[in-house]
């Protein structure tokens, strides 16, 4: 199928047999990609931030490259279709989430450190600019304290 976005992740529907791309560039969208099978822990966590984004006015998709059946244990409709490398290219993170607002990835997170309530209201309140500065800057530093950590470890011994 035809992407007249420009975005070209292969996010496919299997129901039409379509490449549904285009949900991604239009508005707050969350990604909740999963690569390999989900323990029920991670699940139940899931689908309390896939409610939690729909209060917060974000549309959560749900995307697997696995054939673990996922609609139920998430309280959604569907579970849109994608290849591992597609999924390890959106998040890094063995699955996680990630946040597109108007078709830029804005923020990540592991299955580990899910956003709540009050950091999704935070991201919806931004405009997308501030949103990646903001993310880049967390990621930034945690970086220096890593490398600071390093260098002091490397002075002591």
């Amino acid at each position: 199928a035809n992407v007249s976005s420009g975005v070209n992740l292969g996010l496919f529907d299997t129901d039409t047999m379509e490449y549904v791309d285009d949900v991604l560039v239009s508005g707050d969208v969350m990604i909740f990609s999963f690569y390999k099978k989900a323990k029920d822990r991670r699940l139940e966590r899931a689908r309390k931030v896939i409610a939690t984004a729909s209060e917060e006015g974000f549309t959560p998709y749900v995307v697997s490259s696995t054939l673990q059946p996922l609609e139920e244990a998430l309280g959604v409709e569907k579970v849109y279709s994608a290849d591992r490398k597609t999924l390890l290219t959106l998040n890094r993170n063995s699955g996680g989430v990630t946040v597109i607002s108007d078709g830029v990835i804005v923020h990540k997170w592991a299955p580990a450190d899910y956003p709540d309530a009050d950091e999704l209201r935070e991201i919806k309140n931004k405009e997308t600019e501030e949103n990646i500065l903001s993310y880049i800057a967390g990621r930034k530093i945690w970086s220096q304290i890593f490398m600071l950590l390093i260098l002091t470890f490397l002075i002591i011994y």
